[in-house]
């Protein structure tokens, strides 16, 4: 997925990366970063990635698997459905593959962030 600055709320988790220093670093998306997304995109090896969803990523956004058979998460009693790839919200049909698209989607819903634990 090519990220844009649209594609983001300030306090999304996105990943830093610079070639150049050899270093890739998860960030909280802010008003800075923003500023520097221009620049960023402009220095060669270096850019802001969208951050794969992953098991590791859902646990440490706060998700239970409550039922690893049928991949079923639950947080706060917001159910989706996780099949090692990406997480499924039934109702709505649309996959979500990245962290920002399942903070955004939380957010949206419910109005209140998805902390890191």
């Amino acid at each position: 997925m090519e990220l844009t600055k649209e594609d983001l709320r300030f306090g999304n988790y996105i990943r830093f990366v610079s070639t150049q220093l050899n270093k890739n670093s998860d960030v909280k998306y802010t008003k800075y970063d923003l500023m520097q997304w221009d620049i960023a995109n402009k220095v060669i090896g270096t850019k802001f990635e969208a951050i794969p969803l992953s098991h590791e990523w859902v646990d440490r956004l706060g998700f239970d698997m409550f039922n690893e058979d049928e991949g079923k998460l639950n947080f706060n009693g917001f159910e989706l459905y996780w099949d090692g790839e990406g997480v499924f919200l039934e109702s709505v049909g649309t996959e979500i593959y990245y962290v920002h698209q399942l903070q955004n989607l939380y957010h949206s819903l419910t109005g209140k962030e998805l902390i890191l634990i």
